[in-house]
């Protein structure tokens, strides 16, 4: 990350390439370029353009880049500024390494297409340029840019200009999505369900729903008409609560901090970076309510000499996730091996004659061959209950709203397979023949 202060008004402002090409998006045939490229020499100062309709690029000489792509944008094309990528980039001297740290007050650009030292050197200079712009930090590994002052939207033209797609970073589209706890699913086409109910809700724009870990994160609609849509398909769901305040956090004050002096340093600090608020009722331990980065607030009152620490309210959620998603393999593995002990074992005792034959009226246990055959089924019985639950109780659920998915074959299959035996141990004569017995299927 490379950190600029505040520079003379008479900084020197960025040259305009004289000639650069752009990503055009959308375009399909003659028509599409030839209307393109009429666009793009209405444009002030444009004088040549060139479309390459294969590459989908148009090599524009004149003009302002950032007004040019207005003008194809207008016209229904996307497009984007393609970076000049020089060959090699000069490390910076001994002693000019710039120092990493974080703006107050500052909003944050998205910068695509940086690569090297001289792109972020580029991209920092053409945001300088901008009128009313104090100070500027350019992370190439994040592709960010931190800026403070200026008007955002000239900022976003002057590195579009230098040839670098860039948008501004809105803090609420980080909070637009809501996350749903749905249980039962149990194969793809359970999610395949899930996700055409949420998309037919209005306003859904977008949904990802995973079978793993039994979630869904959904953009757009109303949460409770969401949770009522998968509901209908026979899935419990539920909206998962989330922070209400996601620059609400905990500060803990070491033992030694009197809070005659941290308090006001603290509130200090808030004061200088905007608004905050402060709850010290459960001191040592103080809540805080501010924009400010925690790790950056701990640091300026450690700079005070006053030693505190960001104390966790919650577990990590992917911690959490991987620690559902392990047990849920593990429930899996025990509910394999059981069905499959029991569903071998059986086929192993009526290949090798050790199991009687069901019509058979005395065996060496002492009991009939169809008492033998009834404890059988009801061992497979509590096999099928311990390893399938899952598929009974949502093919039941899938039965209720008049629908079916995998869980109703696999729980029709297995039961028509169990009961059908039942029927013959209890009669070996329902049908002519020979009884057959199916609970080695009912099983596996």
């Amino acid at each position: 990350m490379s950190n600029h202060q505040e520079r003379n008004m008479q900084s020197e402002s960025p040259g305009i390439p004289a000639s650069y090409r752009l990503s055009v998006k959308g375009m399909t045939c003659g028509h599409c370029s030839a209307r393109v490229k009429k666009t793009v020499q209405s444009v002030a100062d444009v004088t040549a353009a060139k479309v390459d309709l294969d590459a989908g690029i148009i090599d524009v000489e004149g003009g302002r880049p950032h007004q040019v792509i207005e003008a194809i944008k207008a016209a229904g094309y996307e497009a984007s500024p393609v970076p000049d990528v020089p060959e090699s980039c000069p490390l910076p001297e001994e002693g000019q390494a710039p120092v990493s740290r974080p703006l107050l007050n500052a909003y944050t650009l998205t910068v695509s297409d940086m690569t090297c030292a001289s792109c972020v050197g580029r991209v920092e200079k053409a945001i300088l340029s901008v009128a009313g712009v104090r100070e500027v930090a350019v992370d190439l590994v994040n592709q960010t840019a931190q800026v403070v002052g200026g008007d955002p939207q000239a900022v976003i033209d002057a590195v579009v200009d230098q040839g670098y797609p860039a948008q501004l970073l809105e803090l609420a589209e980080q909070d637009d999505g809501y996350e749903l706890a749905i249980e039962d699913m149990t194969c793809s086409s359970c999610v395949a369900t899930v996700e055409k109910a949420i998309m037919s809700v209005p306003g859904v724009r977008d949904v990802v729903v995973n079978l793993i870990e039994k979630n869904a994160l959904v953009h757009g609609g109303d949460p409770q008409a969401v949770v009522n849509a998968v509901i209908d398909q026979g899935y419990e769901a539920h909206l998962v609560e989330r922070e209400v305040s996601p620059n609400e956090f905990r500060l803990m004050f070491s033992a030694g901090a009197e809070p005659g002096r941290s308090l006001p340093v603290l509130r200090e600090l808030l004061a200088e970076g905007g608004e905050g608020e402060v709850r010290d009722k459960a001191w040592p331990a103080v809540t805080v309510k501010t924009r400010i980065h925690p790790a950056r607030l701990v640091l300026q009152l450690r700079d005070r000499g006053i030693e505190a620490a960001v104390e966790e309210k919650f577990v990590d959620p992917y911690t959490e996730q991987a620690r559902i998603a392990q047990q849920e393999i593990r429930r899996s593995w025990y509910r394999a091996i059981v069905a499959g002990l029991v569903g071998g074992l059986l086929m192993a005792g009526e290949l090798s004659g050790v199991l009687p034959y069901l019509k058979d009226a005395q065996t060496p246990l002492g009991v009939s061959g169809r008492i033998v055959w009834a404890g059988i089924a009801l061992i497979v019985l509590s096999a099928m209950w311990f390893s399938g639950r899952n598929y009974y109780r949502t093919a039941i659920k899938q039965a209720r709203h008049l629908s079916a998915n995998m869980d109703t074959l696999v729980a029709l299959g297995t039961s028509a397979a169990w009961l059908s035996s039942v029927i013959f141990i209890i009669n070996p004569d329902f049908i002519p023949g020979e009884p057959k017995l199916y609970l080695d299927a009912a099983v596996l």
